[in-house]
């Protein structure tokens, strides 16, 4: 009979040690997912599905545990969460059973859930009662609590509530630093803050310090969308040295490690220091890949419309200005349909709230009733009505830029045609003043002047070479100006002499212009003028000139 006793009880603690040590082993294995969330989310998945059948044997807070997680993993995942009943359940059971941390890692997510189902306040709410159990328990999770802070910033600045932008990204900043796990991303949502702010000193400040960070820790792959946005900024300012600095790390970058903006960030670099060529090299592709988003299409355009413009292609120009006028367009229904989804999220929430406290005002149910609707009615009529005025305005911003555009083009038309006209007007003057001159003359005063390393200065000489020309190569004066519509007096000169076949020394005794001078404006004749400068041998164009 003893032996019996004995027996069974060793059993059962064998039982008891069993199951104990197989919760101990799930526990661990939640923690070791937990730990694969943020690095290698995928694996993190296929771990805790293979637990799902297991943690239904473990309990309640083993279940909600690995709910959480997996709700986690998905974030981190970046796939899309499409409903808020599962975060629902884990909230509540870590509210009443949790310790603080569980109950802030739990109010995180779920907002982030309604941020995925586009239920802003929802979301906000969520985040802020998770700072609100954060600090009251003496921040029990820095880096949920630095998550939540870089997410509260970034609603703000939507919001265009930028002095607590700043503030919520500067406190999430603080804690992660403390902490010892300062993030560079933290740094560059300080900055874009202050940027809204209008405080470029402030912005490069933190623009600086999250450079430094990047490059002190050699994270320059990890961070290469930061990289970019400091050359697109710097590029945008007109500071070729601080913008050429991150451009040349931006090249560094492996094609692996290059994020969506990387063509875009380089793009802006070519935009404003040349080559243009270059910048729409890198801008095109944007524009037909079909995962650009609506902004990244919409500023773009705008800025291959610019260029096209300065370019004279008015042609490309106006295209580009047409996918523009629709890209804000359609940024604009889009702006309204998520503010009009969060209007109704709102109003959900204020009926659900109104549901919960439906046991508490029976007696005057009625009239709440009526109270809720009319507000309801009158916050949706304002919000309509703001909402209208909003886009209102937008449209007339939107037609100020075209009207702006076209203005700009048409002055640009106007004074091609005025050139055009100053030169038909020289060449006919110097047609009537030469007209009983003999071209030997004309090319013979210059061959002197070349010969005698003398400048020719006098205006007057310069319209009968002018003059001779156009009797020598019909059409070639005004061919140059359609070729060059921006060219100066100096540089048709050069053109010329090019033309007659003078050499670059004699064209420098000639013109008087310093030699390097001379050397970058035939360099720029030959690029722009090559056909028309293609002509006989130096040779034969000194006989034509002896006729």
């Amino acid at each position: 009979m003893k032996l019996r006793m004995i027996l069974e009880g060793c059993f059962l603690m064998a039982t008891l040690v069993s199951c104990r040590h197989e919760s101990v082993t799930v526990m661990a294995a939640l923690e070791r997912a937990d730990s694969l969330c943020c690095t290698e989310p995928e694996a993190a998945t296929t771990m805790l599905q293979s637990m799902e059948q297991t943690v239904q044997k473990e309990g309640e807070h083993a279940l909600r545990r690995w709910q959480m997680l997996c709700i986690k993993a998905q974030d981190k995942a970046y796939k899309p969460i499409t409903t808020d009943s599962i975060i629902k359940k884990v909230v509540a059971y870590f509210d009443a059973h949790g310790t603080a941390k569980e109950q802030v890692e739990a109010y995180y997510y779920l907002g982030r859930t309604y941020q995925e189902l586009h239920d802003s306040p929802e979301a906000v709410r969520a985040y802020l009662k998770a700072i609100d159990l954060s600090e009251k328990n003496g921040i029990p999770d820095a880096t949920i609590y630095r998550n939540i802070m870089s997410q509260l910033s970034v609603f703000y600045r939507r919001q265009q509530n930028l002095r607590a932008a700043v503030d919520v990204a500067l406190k999430g900043y603080q804690v992660a630093k403390e902490h010892g796990f300062q993030d560079p991303i933290d740094i560059m949502d300080i900055a874009t803050a202050y940027d809204g702010l209008g405080l470029p000193d402030s912005m490069e400040y933190y623009y600086r310090l999250a450079a430094n960070e990047i490059l002190l820790t050699e994270s320059e792959n990890e961070y290469s969308d930061c990289i970019g946005e400091m050359c697109e900024y710097y590029s945008s300012m007109g500071r070729q040295d601080e913008a050429y600095f991150y451009l040349q790390i931006l090249n560094r970058i492996p094609p692996a490690h290059r994020r969506l903006n990387y063509n875009s960030n380089k793009a802006a670099y070519f935009e404003a220091f040349g080559p243009v060529d270059s910048a729409i090299y890198y801008l095109m592709p944007y524009i037909t890949n079909p995962v650009t988003p609506p902004y990244g299409v919409r500023d773009i355009a705008r800025a291959l419309m610019d260029i096209y413009a300065k370019q004279g292609d008015y042609k490309q120009s106006c295209h580009y200005a047409r996918i523009y006028a629709g890209m804000v367009d359609s940024i604009a229904a889009m702006t309204t349909m998520e503010q009009a989804r969060d209007a109704n999220n709102e109003y959900k929430y204020q009926r659900d709230k109104e549901a919960e406290a439906e046991a508490y005002r029976q007696a005057n149910k009625a009239k709440e009733q009526r109270t809720v609707m009319l507000a309801i009615l009158f916050a949706s009529l304002a919000g309509y009505l703001y909402y209208r005025q909003r886009m209102e305005r937008k449209l007339r911003l939107r037609e100020a830029t075209i009207r702006e555009q076209i203005s700009t083009i048409e002055k640009q038309d106007n004074e091609l045609s005025q050139k055009e006209e100053e030169l038909s007007h020289i060449i006919r003057r110097a047609l009537q003043t030469t007209a009983t001159e003999h071209l030997s003359k004309v090319f013979d005063r210059f061959q002197k002047a070349a010969s005698s390393k003398t400048a020719i200065s006098s205006e007057e000489e310069w319209q009968n070479l002018t003059a001779a020309v156009e009797q020598l190569y019909p059409g070639f004066n005004a061919a140059v100006l359609q070729n060059w519509p921006q060219i100066k007096p100096e540089e048709l000169h050069v053109v010329q002499l090019l033309k007659l076949g003078f050499e670059t020394p004699s064209i420098m005794h000639i013109t008087g212009l310093p030699k390097t001078s001379v050397y970058r404006k035939v360099k720029e004749a030959n690029t722009l003028l090559d056909s028309l400068l293609k002509v006989e041998s130096t040779h034969s164009n000194l006989q034509l000139m002896n006729l």
